[in-house]
């Protein structure tokens, strides 16, 4: 087992953003350490677990509302309804909590003892 007095060290020259730079050291700082212990423990991270430690996927805008088709709409909200509780946030809510009515495509207040009042 390599101990920190046997292991070999080398410098890295790495070419950063001063804004990222300035940002990472602190954060660093913060956590007690300096630049080169924090890199150190991502990398040899990645070498133990095998994975980037950042999410590399592409970044997809959101879905807006707004562009959704009314049956898309309707099946969202179904699905909405379907798997939630509504008891505990009914309570936290002054007594209702707001949903969306498949059927009539309107906003609706669900009350905890089962009534439904539509909102206009």
């Amino acid at each position: 087992m390599k101990t920190a007095a046997t292991t070999k060290s080398c410098r890295t020259s790495l070419t950063l953003e001063s804004a990222v730079k300035e940002q990472a050291g602190a954060f660093f700082a913060d956590l007690g350490m300096d630049m080169s212990t924090g890199v150190n423990i991502i990398l040899k991270n990645m070498v133990r677990t095998g994975k980037f430690p950042v999410s590399l996927d592409r970044y997809t805008a959101p879905e807006r509302i707004a562009d959704l088709t009314a049956e898309e709409k309707a099946q969202r909200a179904a699905y909405a309804v379907a798997h939630r509780s509504t008891l505990p946030q009914a309570a936290a809510q002054q007594g209702y909590v707001m949903s969306f009515d498949p059927d009539t495509g309107r906003p609706v207040r669900l009350y905890s003892d089962g009534r439904r009042e539509s909102c206009e």
